[in-house]
This record gives C-alpha cells, structure tokens and sequence, in this order.
C-alpha cells in the first residue's frame, strides 16, 4: 500500500488539482438581475418559446375568440346554462342548510309547506272544473313565456 508521501510530489499536486470546472452563477431572485431560462440540450432556444407564446397569445386573441363563439353559439351557451344550473343549486341547497341550522325555522317551514300543499290540492285538483281552471291558467302561462306557436 503506497502512501501519498511516498509519491513524488509531482503526482501529488497533479491529484490536489483535480477540480471541477468553473461554473457561472444563476442570478438570484434578490440580486435584481433578469432571470433567464437555462440552456437544455434538448435544443430548446429562447427564440422557439417566444414563437410559442406568440402563438399562443394569437390563438387566445378577442377575434379568434369572437369567430370561435359564434361558430359554436349553441354548445357553449348549454354548457355555461348548465354550469350555471349546478352553480345556483349548491348555492341554493348551502342556504337552506343554514337557514335548516337556525331552531324553529325547519318546523315552521314545513309546516308552512304542508298547509299550502293541501290549499292547493283543495283549490285545483278536487274537483274537473277547478282542475280544467288550472290547465287553462298553465297553458296562459306557458304561451306568455313560449310564445305563440
């Protein structure tokens, strides 16, 4: 087993030197220099990712938007009814839990909702007459929201 003292001191400082090369520092976020995207060997260059978001940014523009929801008017328009929809029904179901939270109010409602279910019931749907009543009051509704058709 050979020691380093042993070893003419040319192999030594040959050995001592072994360093790492010099690498640059990245500026950090405190020293105010711009930040740059580090060099990748996969060939990506700063002029391939500004054509990137320059394509982007010309696909998001208002006129490529504009013709894209007027080409499909209908779809988009379902679709934000129907997130609209479940919107308005989390919001509804998270009062009424709250108001179901406050005492007394539950009962009280309930039984608010029974007697003008059985007012109703007595009113329309007893008797032929009052029920054709009804269905002449609902198509008059339904014409006055739908139209004429």
């Amino acid at each position: 087993m050979t020691s380093e003292s042993n070893l003419p001191e040319s192999a030594v400082s040959q050995s001592v030197r072994l360093e790492a090369p010099p690498q640059e520092a990245s500026p950090t976020p405190d020293s105010g220099a711009p930040l740059t995207l580090p060099s990748s060997n996969s060939g990506t260059t700063a002029s391939e990712v500004q054509e990137l978001l320059q394509q982007v940014v010309e696909w998001l523009s208002i006129d490529k938007l504009v013709t894209l929801f007027q080409q499909y008017r209908q779809p988009v328009i379902a679709v934000g009814l129907a997130i609209a929809t479940v919107i308005l029904l989390k919001v509804a179901l998270a009062i009424l839990g709250a108001i179901n939270e406050v005492p007394l109010l539950e009962p009280t409602f309930e039984i608010v909702g029974l007697g003008y279910s059985a007012w109703f019931i007595y009113r329309y749907l007893l008797k032929a007459e009052s029920r054709s009543e009804l269905l002449a009051r609902f198509n008059a509704l339904k014409k006055q929201v739908l139209g004429e058709r």
